[in-house]
């Protein structure tokens, strides 16, 4: 267990560690990948926060119905700053070369920093969603809305090109690795969707049916966990899946990769796998 019995929302891997922050907390919990020895830190900061992710020199973090996010160097030391606008803001999306985007599920507006989110700009999608999440191939930006079967791709992060996803769907959660994007629903359902290039999307079937919270993608597999599951699933390919176990059956709400393995977390919880071995507590 971390330590801290909080809302563990949203889960990032850089700088050699995992970071995870709670929900209307303000707590983030630093883990080292070797030890899984977690320290809780307060940042100061209280808020709903939605997501956390590695930028490539910084963490940052923003939460829904602020202006107000954080940020650290190292995952200990914590500083808030303002984003200069209010929205549900729900996902980060980095390209590690300084290049962030904020979405949110308030507006069209996200934000833009080219500066590891030093300074910002507000822009507008020109299509209306509720922008859930994003993901990033290092020359190109997808971001998704829930509840609709739109997606939007760009290159340059300020002109989108509208894609269709396979269906309608409470779309949750994207990751890019090296066979394409896979994104994932919060319906309980068996389905994720697949592109190799942002644009075409096609429909694959998961061997069991779930609410999917989130997605991640380390060293060849693509990983996938649940609400109220002890389920787990992984792919090579992001088009045949197998079963994996967790530790508990419990809300699982965010999972991170990296060349160490998968940590998922979430209400006061945590887990770690090597590969595609079952979770262990």
């Amino acid at each position: 267990p971390i330590g801290a019995n909080q809302d563990w929302l949203s889960i990032t891997y850089g700088d050699n560690k995992y970071v995870t922050i709670g929900f209307n907390s303000p707590f983030v919990a630093v883990c080292d990948p070797v030890t899984l020895v977690w320290d809780v830190i307060d940042t100061g900061v209280t808020a709903n926060w939605t997501s956390i992710k590695w930028t490539g020199l910084n963490f940052i973090a923003v939460a829904e119905g602020s202006n107000i996010a954080i940020k650290s160097v190292d995952g200990v030391n914590w500083s808030s700053f303002d984003l200069g606008y209010t929205e549900g803001w729900t996902d980060i999306i980095t390209d590690l070369q300084g290049n962030v985007i904020v979405i949110c599920n308030t507006s069209n507006n996200y934000l833009l920093s080219t500066n590891f989110g030093i300074s910002w700009q507000e822009l507008t999608f020109a299509v209306n969603g509720s922008w859930k999440t994003g993901a990033n191939n290092g020359s190109q930006w997808v971001v998704v809305a829930t509840d609709s079967n739109v997606a939007l791709f760009s290159y340059d992060g300020i002109n989108w090109t509208t894609a269709t996803l396979p269906s309608v769907d409470a779309w949750s959660s994207i990751v890019y690795g090296e066979n394409g994007y896979i994104l994932v629903s919060a319906n309980v359902n068996n389905q994720i969707a697949k592109s190799i290039d942002g644009e075409n999307w096609v429909a694959y079937a998961i061997p069991f049916s779930a609410s999917w919270n989130s997605i991640s993608y380390s060293n060849g597999i693509y990983m996938t966990i649940a609400a109220d599951t002890n389920i787990a699933v992984y792919s090579y390919d992001g088009a045949l899946w197998q079963l994996s176990n967790l530790p508990k059956d419990t809300n699982w709400v965010s999972v991170a990769g990296s060349e160490f393995g998968f940590v998922a977390c979430a209400n006061g919880l945590y887990t770690a796998s090597l590969g595609t071995a079952d979770f262990a507590e």
